[in-house]
């Protein structure tokens, strides 16, 4: 009889603990989702340009701190408003994804990419020296050129044109 009073004084209180922390997981999950969404570029996944900006002041202050290099690489998507026009937008956004991703795979897994809008791109290569730059530049013009997008039965291939700053 004991455990009956017990448990029917307890189940209330559980039964509401129980739906706070599960409501406070999902507010967890939605802050987390928020916070993603405003930091990324809905096109192509990568950050947009106020989250890599933030990015670089870190890395900026840390290469100054412990006098270490970096480089930046601009890639610019050569005749994308060409796709535009002959083929719709659709097209050039797929072009976009394409290239976005073709970055994606070239940089190292500590690098840093965004688009910076249009068709316009920037990726930190955290502790890279020139040379380095130049590599990964050249690596990512060969993965953006290797890859293809199919738009209405014909084989879009893209173009970029990469800058380094170190």
């Amino acid at each position: 009889a004991f455990l009956g009073l017990l448990f029917n004084m307890l189940a209330p209180g559980t039964a509401v603990a129980l739906v706070v922390a599960a409501l406070i997981g999902r507010m967890h999950s939605a802050v987390q989702r928020i916070s993603d969404l405003s930091s990324t570029d809905s096109l192509t996944g990568l950050l947009n340009l106020r989250a890599f900006e933030e990015v670089l002041q870190q890395e900026h202050r840390k290469a100054e701190r412990f006098n270490r290099p970096y480089t930046l690489a601009v890639i610019d998507v050569d005749n994308l408003s060409q796709v535009n026009e002959m083929l719709g937008h659709e097209a050039g956004s797929q072009v976009l994804g394409t290239v976005a991703s073709a970055i994606t795979r070239s940089i190292r897994s500590w690098d840093v990419a965004a688009r910076l809008g249009g068709d316009e791109f920037i990726v930190l290569l955290v502790e890279a020296d020139a040379e380095t730059g130049a590599a990964i530049a050249q690596r990512i013009r060969n993965n953006v050129y290797a890859g293809t997008v199919s738009v209405a039965n014909r084989l879009i291939r893209a173009n970029v044109n990469v800058g380094i700053a170190k």
